[in-house]
C-alpha cells in the first residue's frame, strides 16, 4: 500500500509541476523525475508590453480601418476579461471573440488608452501580476482627455507569452461615465 501511494504521489507532483518531468518512459509512474531548470519563455513584464502597444494602435484606429490581429495574438483561447458593472462597457469578456467585442466597444468610445508609467508587480515563476499605472482617455466624440491612477491585476501563461485573466481597476469611474455623456 505504501508504494502504490508513493507513486500517487510522486505521478500528482509531477502533473501539478511542470518542472518535473518523468523521464522512465513507462505508462507507469516512477521514481526517475528530472527537473526542467530552464526559464520561462516570456516575463509578465514582455506579455504586458506586447499588448499595452498593440492595444494603443487599435484604439487609436479608425473603425473601419481596426485590426484586431496583435491584440489576438496576445490572449489566451481562454481569457476572461472582467469590467466593473459601472461602466457602458461593463461584463465579462470570453475568449479572443469576447476580447475583441470589449476592445470595439472600448475603442467607439476612446481614441487613446494609453497605460502610463506602468508598475509591473511579479513574483518570480509567479504567472499572476499588479500593475498600478495612470491611464490616459480620450473621449473619441469630444477630444475630453482624463488622465488618472489605474491598477490591472493580470494572469499571464509564460510558455505561450499570451494573458489568461484582465481585471482592471479604474480610479475614478464616474468622471469616466460624466466624460461619456452615460449615467448621467
Amino acid at each position: 500500500m505504501y508504494s502504490v501511494c508513493l507513486l500517487f504521489v510522486r505521478a500528482l507532483s509531477a502533473a501539478r509541476n511542470p518542472c518535473l518531468t518523468n523521464t522512465s518512459h513507462s505508462t507507469y509512474p516512477s521514481s526517475t523525475y528530472t527537473i526542467n531548470m530552464a526559464p520561462p519563455k516570456h516575463t509578465p513584464r514582455s506579455i504586458l508590453e506586447t499588448f499595452y502597444a498593440a492595444e494603443r494602435i487599435y484604439m487609436s484606429a479608425l473603425p473601419s480601418s481596426r485590426d484586431f490581429t496583435t491584440l489576438a495574438a496576445v490572449v489566451s483561447p481562454t481569457f476572461r476579461l472582467e469590467q466593473t458593472s459601472a461602466l457602458p462597457y461593463a461584463g465579462t469578456y470570453i475568449g479572443p471573440r469576447g476580447f475583441q467585442d470589449w476592445a470595439t466597444r472600448m475603442a467607439d468610445y476612446f481614441d487613446v488608452v494609453d497605460v502610463r508609467d506602468p508598475e509591473v508587480f511579479e513574483r518570480d515563476g509567479s504567472n499572476k501580476v499588479m500593475v498600478l499605472a495612470n491611464v490616459l482617455f480620450r473621449v473619441r466624440a469630444t477630444g475630453e482627455e482624463l488622465l488618472f491612477p489605474f491598477a490591472q491585476a493580470i494572469t499571464v501563461d509564460l510558455e505561450l507569452g499570451v494573458m489568461t485573466e484582465l481585471r482592471p481597476f479604474y480610479w475614478d469611474v464616474a468622471a469616466v461615465n460624466k466624460a461619456l455623456g452615460v449615467g448621467q
